[in-house]
């Protein structure tokens, strides 16, 4: 299994992302939603992957678009950490994808590709995040 790390700009909130794949495998993706646009998030997600955060304090959840996903901010600087779905079937299971412009060694990605999550239905997107998005777990 491969590690990366990387933490919010203030270093309050610690990432470390886990794959069986390298970095430089994977393509981030660009949301075009204004609130991404707007914070310059890419993302990436690994369904075998694993994604933990470490935080000194308690963490911000924003709701946009549909409201179906939260994304998971640091509460004094305000980066995206990662987007996250909490399954009500399941509740104590979080799954999301990370901004991967958090990770110290961003660079090692491929190019971007834009994608457009409002295009899809509430149904759509719940079947893919459920595809794609790994596991989250949070530790203090």
């Amino acid at each position: 299994m491969n590690i990366y790390s990387g933490a919010c700009s203030c270093g309050l909130v610690k990432i470390e992302f886990s794959s069986r794949l390298e970095l430089s495998d994977f393509e981030a993706r660009i949301c075009d939603c204004d609130f991404c646009v707007a914070r310059n998030v890419k993302y990436i997600s690994d369904s075998s992957g694993h994604l933990k955060l470490t935080s000194e304090g308690d963490l911000n959840f924003y709701q946009q678009g549909s409201n179906q996903a939260k994304f998971i901010a640091c509460t004094q600087c305000d980066d995206i950490i990662c987007a996250s779905y909490k399954n009500l079937v399941e509740p104590e299971r979080f799954i999301g994808s990370l901004n991967v412009n958090l990770l110290s060694n961003v660079s090692l990605l491929k190019n971007s590709v834009t994608v457009s999550p409002k295009k899809l239905t509430a149904s759509d997107k719940l079947e893919r995040w459920e595809q794609v998005w790994m596991p989250i777990s949070f530790q203090k």
